[in-house]
């Protein structure tokens, strides 16, 4: 009988369960496991985000640079011509006149390369234009047979090579600048080995960026183009403007759209398209070479008096054709950001970033980024991006 009592006992006492401080010590190591295992989570999260922005930053960064880089290369493509006859080629023009906007735009400055020095103030990102021919045949102008000393609609050439309607055409002789027309019609052969090209007015409604309306006249250089000219063939023409905007890669079309880029957010630019998000500086300097050489010995911002140019600085508005051809590589930087925003590590400063960027491994005459002008700037990550890119086309012809 006392065993069974027992045995009902020891039943009874196993079936009450958890006493109240076991329970809570229970409660304790739970939430302190629970506590541990958000701690870790949030930690390795925010890992991720930095990681994944980063990433992003990385992508845009490089594929803004590629962009950048490929219409480099091709800057100056059909603009070199030997003028003279004498197995020398030099650039054809470096003013053009051009009908944009309802109204010539005479003697335009147009580099195969030019760069705009944002200065050193907030967001002081420099800008980039390039000018090339996208034509199949651009490495190949067109002599003019028959002088044109009176503005015409019809310009004689020796050969129209790969010469079709809507092409763009530049008319350019020794010491003159560029006209640009249009090809409104297919080459007609004169029967004495000649090709007509035909460039026709424009209606005038100002949509057009050739032919002015009227005919030519005020528009080509005073006495026309004869003999010792040419017609290049431009295909389309790219001139393309690079720049940063409210922190976006961009790109304008320089010929048609002549008015100033501006933008409200990532997503409202005027006069410009937006190609990659996250950039928010450009930096670009010429690396120029010595009169007569390939090889650079000197790099310089657009604004700078280093490398001994003729008319104070490496401005498009001062560059002399002698200068033009010294200039045979670009140096590029693009600072691209990430797009998390980083909390302060302690306290109410951000200190994602204490300082900014520095570029070309910060050697004498780098230039400096200056992120100033948004005052959450240190919030952020940066990665930079640099090159160096060859105008191959100025020294191919060996100018």
């Amino acid at each position: 009988m006392e065993r069974a009592m027992q045995n009902k006992r020891y039943l009874r006492d196993r079936l009450a369960g958890f006493s109240l401080i076991e329970v809570m010590v229970g409660l304790v190591i739970g939430l302190l496991t629970i506590l541990v295992i958000m701690q870790s989570f949030a930690a390795f999260e925010g890992q991720k985000r930095t990681t994944t922005s980063g990433m992003d930053a990385q992508e845009n960064g490089l594929i803004a640079l590629h962009t950048l880089q490929t219409d480099v290369r091709m800057a100056g493509r059909g603009m070199l011509v030997d003028m003279d006859q004498n197995g020398t080629p030099e650039l054809a023009f470096n003013r053009l006149n051009l009908w944009r906007g309802g109204a010539t735009a005479l003697s335009t400055i147009m580099l195969p390369v030019a760069i705009t020095d944002g200065g050193s103030g907030a967001n002081n990102s420099d800008s980039v234009e390039i000018v090339y021919s996208n034509s199949s045949c651009a490495g190949t102008p067109m002599r003019i047979t028959v002088p044109m000393p009176q503005p015409s609609n019809i310009t004689t050439v020796g050969a129209a090579t790969c010469t079709a309607a809507d092409d763009l055409l530049i008319l350019a002789g020794p010491g003159l600048p560029g006209s640009l027309l249009k090809e409104t019609g297919d080459p007609q052969p004169t029967g004495q080995g000649n090709f007509n090209l035909r460039t026709n007015s424009s209606a005038g409604d100002g949509s057009n960026y050739w032919n002015p309306p009227g005919g030519q006249s005020g528009y080509f250089p005073a006495g026309g183009y004869g003999l010792g000219s040419f017609v290049l063939n431009m295909g389309q023409m790219v001139h393309n403007r690079y720049q940063a905007q409210c922190d976006t890669f961009t790109v304008s079309n320089r010929l048609t759209q002549s008015g100033a880029v501006s933008c409200t957010d990532q997503n409202t630019f005027s006069n410009a398209l937006p190609l990659n998000s996250s950039i928010v500086n450009i930096q670009a300097q010429f690396g120029i070479a010595p009169a007569g050489s390939q090889a650079v010995n000197c790099w310089a911002n657009a604004t700078d008096t280093a490398c001994s140019p003729t008319n104070g600085d490496w401005t498009a508005a001062n560059l002399a054709p002698a200068d033009i051809v010294r200039i045979k590589a670009v140096r590029v930087a693009i600072v691209a950001r990430s797009s998390l925003r980083e909390r302060p590590t302690t306290g109410t400063t951000c200190d994602a970033t204490t300082t900014a960027p520095t570029l070309f491994n910060g050697v004498s005459g780098a230039p400096v980024v200056n992120l100033s002008g948004d005052p959450n700037w240190q919030c952020y990550r940066y990665k930079v991006y640099e090159t160096i890119i060859p105008l191959r086309n100025i020294m191919w012809a060996n100018v």
